[in-house]
């Protein structure tokens, strides 16, 4: 009798359910990952490249190591680089991504990712859109797309560009942002549409983010076929929002703090007070291409030369 009820407990449609939309943290190392911004116009030159990876791999912070050391075996198991488009409703409501001919070369792209692997870090390319204030999309932007057929077209192209570069250099996972994961989830024909063609090119993992818990939409994972999802909230999220985020076997898709110097070190060191993200899916962020972001007098959420940088290096030593 034990063992038949073990056999129908197994077998329960909804157990499964629950199952597939369970996040496999142990597959994916999110809780030792870092998020890379970069721009429409040319994501990542070669020289850029060289510059992020020396940051990353040896997680150089303002006066951290002693005098004479050059590397640092890095904790870092996990890139997310952006990979962002720019849409356009003054010039016929299209999604742009490099120049308005021609996607951006990949030169830079293909050697960082490529150093990556070698040092076994994967990689993550996320897509995002940034209006033409290069300010980021919000999904209710997209609801007064005016010709919703030419929109959808434009996102699957750039859809299948990076899905063809993510195939060809092995990348781990592709992920659409909340903006582009909500306004896909609106309709079956979107939804089929979209997959059908990531599916046909690309075998890595999907994830797809939305903005808050209660936008996640099972019933779209499901359809879609993605294999994880994530939450990316507000900068200066409090403990309970994350909370919530994880208890949803989800993914916390970049957690950031915005003010001065001074604020984001309080404001992080508090948070991390409160809460607990040791072994957590976490995706720490941002580190920007443009070396102009970070340092003693940037407001940005960057890390760089910041006493906030101390912080996450010491939480990344802590895993």
């Amino acid at each position: 009798m034990k063992l038949l009820l073990l056999i129908l407990l197994v077998s329960s449609p909804l157990l499964a359910e629950e199952f597939d939309l369970r996040l496999p943290t142990d597959q994916m190392g999110y809780d030792r990952s870092i998020y890379i911004k970069g721009d429409h116009n040319y994501p990542m030159g070669e020289v850029q490249a060289s510059r992020v990876l020396g940051r990353i791999l040896t997680l150089r912070f303002e006066d951290q190591f002693s005098t004479g050391v050059t590397s640092l075996t890095s904790p870092v198991k996990n890139v997310v680089l952006e990979m962002p488009a720019r849409w356009t409703q003054t010039r016929r409501n299209r999604i742009y991504f490099g120049r308005p001919l021609r996607p951006a070369p990949t030169q830079g792209i293909s050697s960082f990712v490529n150093i990556l692997h070698i040092r076994e870090v994967r990689v993550t390319f996320r897509l995002t859109l940034y209006n033409e204030e290069s300010q980021r999309i919000k999904s209710v932007e997209l609801n007064d797309t005016q010709s919703e057929e030419e929109f959808l077209d434009s996102l699957i192209q750039y859809i299948r560009f990076y899905s063809k570069l993510g195939k060809t250099l092995g990348v781990e996972e592709i992920t659409l942002s909340p903006e582009l994961s909500q306004y896909i989830c609106k309709s079956k024909a979107a939804i089929d549409r979209t997959m059908k063609l990531v599916r046909s090119i690309y075998s890595g993992r999907i994830r797809m983010d939305f903005e808050s818990v209660e936008d996640l939409d099972k019933d779209c994972l499901a359809k879609a076929e993605a294999e994880a999802f994530g939450i990316e909230p507000q900068k200066n999220p409090n403990p309970n929002e994350i909370s919530e985020i994880l208890k949803a076997g989800a993914i916390v898709s970049k957690l950031s703090f915005s003010g001065n110097n001074e604020e984001q070190f309080e404001r992080a060191t508090l948070f991390l007070s409160q809460l607990s993200l040791k072994n957590q899916p976490v995706t720490w962020g941002t580190f920007y291409l443009n070396p102009h972001f970070g340092g003693s007098f940037d407001t940005s959420d960057s890390p760089l030369d910041k006493p906030f940088g101390k912080v996450l290096e010491q939480w990344f030593k802590s895993l």
